[in-house]
């Protein structure tokens, strides 16, 4: 864990705060690609992830910018309403479940606050002189965040904004295929990312090249509820019986097994688990279609079981 200080706090877009982080003790923080975020540890029960933003800074700073979320869980709000200047908070190390890969033209696409992660794409990409598109989408020019600063980047002619409310909506036709070693990359809320997705596929996009960052269900899972099941942990042989109406990450924390979890919608994939026998119920966003086909990993906040046992390597 990391101990940083905000050094900066601004608001940048309606309902839109930007947060400038330094190590607390002087050195400098880990580097990071484009596409990582961070946890955030709001306080003892509260943890959230942040994409970084600044990748090309190498570590002098990490910037995040969070909005505010009047309908969510509360971590936000502490955020835009108690953290001030020269308080101290606790992160993790970089993480990178969303990471460019070598093609020859990168699309990138973002929908409201979904712009974060791929901005870092944007301005990694023009610094390597590599080939690309931006295309982000919000409300209202009020509403987007860092648009000063995408109008006035030396990328500006290679990215398009569209405005909900002033009728300059995305247009299917933007997704018409590109060359076969193209990808596509997309972040925003579920809706958002399943009408790209599925547009670019009707476009012709091969699946595997299209990537995607889910930062909220617009529903949350029906976890907690189902057949109960039981959790055998390979490393002690315990035993630990899931009831119908826990989930498995609560029957887990419940025996005194300590399981990092954050978003608890299975869309972060910071709880996942690998299974070594039994087969699981996937509910969550994060693993891919292969990946629970292959029935190897699960997510323990939201996901079950179609075996009356699993076998975790804990």
């Amino acid at each position: 864990m990391i101990e940083v200080t905000l050094i900066k706090k601004q608001m940048i877009a309606e309902n839109i705060v930007s947060l400038v982080l330094a190590s607390a003790d002087g050195t400098r923080l880990p580097a990071f690609d484009p596409g990582s975020h961070i946890d955030l540890h709001i306080d003892n029960n509260t943890i959230r992830q942040y994409s970084l933003i600044n990748s090309l800074d190498k570590g002098k700073t990490y910037e995040i910018a969070i909005l505010r979320e009047a309908g969510g869980r509360g971590g936000s709000i502490k955020l835009h309403d108690s953290l001030t200047p020269g308080s101290t908070v606790t992160i993790s190390e970089p993480r990178n479940h969303f990471p460019l890969q070598e093609c020859e033209h990168t699309v990138l696409i973002a929908g409201g606050i979904g712009i974060t992660p791929i901005l870092s794409m944007a301005q990694y990409l023009h610094s390597q002189g590599k080939s690309f598109e931006l295309h982000y989408c919000a409300r209202s020019d009020r509403s987007a965040a860092f648009l000063a600063e995408i109008q006035a980047s030396p990328f500006a002619e290679h990215s398009r904004i569209y405005f909900d409310q002033q009728k300059q909506a995305f247009a299917p036709q933007t997704l018409a295929h590109r060359s076969d070693d193209s990808r596509l990359f997309v972040c925003g809320p579920e809706g958002f990312i399943q009408f790209i997705s599925n547009t670019a596929l009707a476009a012709g996009w091969a699946e595997e090249r299209i990537h995607y960052e889910l930062f909220k269900r617009s529903a949350p899972p029906a976890s907690g509820l189902g057949q109960p099941f039981s959790m055998v942990i390979n490393s002690s042989g315990d035993v630990i019986n899931v009831a119908a109406d826990e989930t498995a990450l609560d029957a887990l924390v419940r025996s005194g097994y300590e399981i990092p979890c954050s978003c608890e919608q299975g869309v972060c994939g910071t709880c996942v688990l690998e299974i070594l026998e039994g087969t699981p119920d996937h509910q969550d966003m994060f693993l891919t279609d292969k990946e629970r086909q292959q029935n190897q990993h699960f997510t323990p906040c939201c996901s079950r079981a179609l075996t009356p046992t699993l076998t975790l390597k804990l």
